[in-house]
């Protein structure tokens, strides 16, 4: 497990603003990537608690 950079980002979609987390994991690259979106059962709470998991594993999140 590592240390992980997470930076704010929003993108345009069908004339919405969205907006979410960027997790990095912060150290050297490449990494593969994952998108989680939050929609299931649970609160986004775990959807933060996940994404963190996989990047302190070595993802890239959004």
């Amino acid at each position: 497990m590592g240390d992980v950079r997470v930076e704010p980002t929003q993108f345009l979609s069908e004339g919405e603003i969205v907006r979410g987390h960027f997790l990095i994991p912060d150290r050297q690259g490449p990494f593969p990537g994952v998108c989680k979106f939050h929609g299931l059962p649970g609160s986004s709470k775990q959807a933060e608690g996940i994404a963190r998991e996989l990047a302190e594993s070595g993802f890239m999140v959004l």
